[in-house]
């Protein structure tokens, strides 16, 4: 649910109110949003308190600051509503039928949880909540990124840490969610910058990220993609190959693609969208389908003239490419043969950008 676009900045507003002119006399920067979201995101209640004091070296009393603050949101929550994550719902009964267990585990009150769902603007917020039941948990004093609030869960749940997993959406929330012992997913459809966020979420130990729920949930249940290792990365492209690239296809190709390249010139791995693996191909096998019209290699690029504007990447392994776009970026994957039953030349959109792929690309960092 977005509350966070009503929660932090009204938090923010009653900070300053209460702290600012001495914190600025004492020569302390004022809190502003991209301060917090720097340094205190995914914090609430007793251990925001307590990381705001050991940063502005002042102290910041939970009882003040916090004074009368569930009213308050409840009020910003039925005056503006709230956004419904896209898909959410649906992914969740899907796993909900798959005999998964659900269960809510936040920083902040249940009651306020409770009321995004009340007020969600789609009208489903009933459904969502039938999602968790009673399967609900309040960190309370032990906030994340303590493990404490995911520990007691899983005690009271008496669930298999192993093979339990979450979704959070900030670095608080995944560093509590691995030093719980628990596989982490990141979540980053509400963040400004997608990009930015799903790096530091890996960074923190996420194992892959997702900006729209339906890329999350057909690819969890249908395979075994929460058991996926991370990308196995080769060599960064030579910046002769990555000339190469741009004389070959000017401006047609995404610029995320070019950083993928200088990471790692190929490599391979598990998506958590169709097709499910990605063989990346080198600079040099990528411009030999190019430059040969792509057809020698594969000839179905060939007999199907509509697909002349798609750049080979990679491979299913498994009788698809993947390919991306030109100009658009998007990405896509082409039968080339009739395996499973698809027909040679069929592609199907899997991503729109190529951003998108990249949320599911973790390099490990040996080579």
């Amino acid at each position: 649910m977005a509350t966070e676009h009503l929660a932090v900045p009204s938090l923010i507003a009653r900070f300053n109110e209460l702290y600012g002119t001495r914190l600025q006399d004492l020569g302390k920067p004022v809190l502003t949003e991209a301060l917090f979201k720097e340094h205190f995101h995914g914090l609430a209640r007793e251990g925001l308190c307590k990381a705001l004091t050991a940063f502005y070296q002042y102290d910041i009393a939970f009882d003040l600051l916090y004074e009368n603050r569930e009213w308050r949101m409840l009020s910003l929550l039925q005056k503006n509503g709230v956004e419904m994550a896209a898909g959410v719902l649906e992914t969740l009964q899907a796993f909900a039928q798959a005999d998964f267990g659900l269960a809510l585990v936040t920083n902040n009150p249940l009651q306020r949880a409770l009321s995004a769902m009340r007020y969600a603007t789609n009208g489903k917020g009933k459904e969502l909540a039938a999602c968790f039941g009673t399967d609900m948990f309040e960190a309370q004093n032990l906030q994340k990124p303590s493990p404490d609030v995911y520990l007691r869960a899983i005690d009271l749940l008496a669930a298999d840490r192993g093979s339990s997993l979450c979704v959070e959406d900030s670095v608080t929330g995944v560093k509590a969610a691995v030093a719980a012992g628990l596989k982490c997913f990141g979540f980053t459809g509400f963040s400004h910058d997608k990009h930015a966020l799903s790096h530091r979420l890996r960074e923190n130990g996420a194992v892959a990220c997702f900006d729209d729920w339906k890329h999350f949930g057909p690819a969890y249940i249908e395979t075994d993609y929460v058991q996926r290792q991370m990308w196995t990365r080769e060599e960064p492209a030579s910046g002769v190959d990555l000339e190469s690239l741009r004389k070959a296809c000017g401006d047609s190709l995404p610029a995320g693609y070019y950083e993928l390249l200088r990471l790692s010139d190929g490599g391979f791995g598990k998506l958590s969208m169709e097709p499910f693996w990605c063989d990346l191909f080198k600079i040099q096998e990528a411009l030999e389908i190019e430059e040969d019209g792509q057809k020698a290699l594969y000839p179905v690029l060939k007999q199907h003239a509509r697909l002349n504007d798609l750049f080979v990447i990679g491979s299913s392994g498994d009788g698809e490419l993947i390919a991306i776009k030109k100009t658009v970026g998007s990405i896509w994957r082409i039968a080339i043969d009739k395996r499973g039953g698809r027909e040679p030349g069929a592609a199907v959109e899997i991503a729109q950008s190529f951003d998108d792929l990249m949320q599911q690309i973790f390099l490990s960092r040996q080579v």
